[in-house]
């Protein structure tokens, strides 16, 4: 895991996890997801991703089970692309 801190009964810790999402077909919005050590179904995720020169879009993000992130991809374009692959920052709010 990452920094943790801790105020008021609230958790927030930063997340620096690498991730490689596979291509996104045409006209497509697509859920993946991630293995991510300690996050849990209760915890609010933010995820700030490498970014990309393509048309893919990262349109949410969400703890779909206990260690696992879910990304919604969405590719806009006529022809499959495949998001950025890389360091993704991942913000974790919970309370404790």
């Amino acid at each position: 895991m990452g920094k943790t801190y801790f105020k008021g009964g609230q958790r927030a810790e930063v997340i620096t996890q690498t991730l490689t999402p596979v291509s996104l077909g045409a006209a497509s919005c697509v859920e993946q997801t991630f293995t991510v050590a300690g996050l849990l179904t209760t915890d609010v995720v933010s995820v700030y991703w490498p970014g990309s020169a393509t048309a893919v879009g990262l349109v949410g993000a969400r703890v779909s089970a206990a260690n696992t992130l879910a990304l919604t991809f969405v590719n806009p374009t006529a022809g499959a692309l495949t998001p950025t692959a890389g360091s993704y920052r991942i913000q974790v709010w919970a309370t404790v």
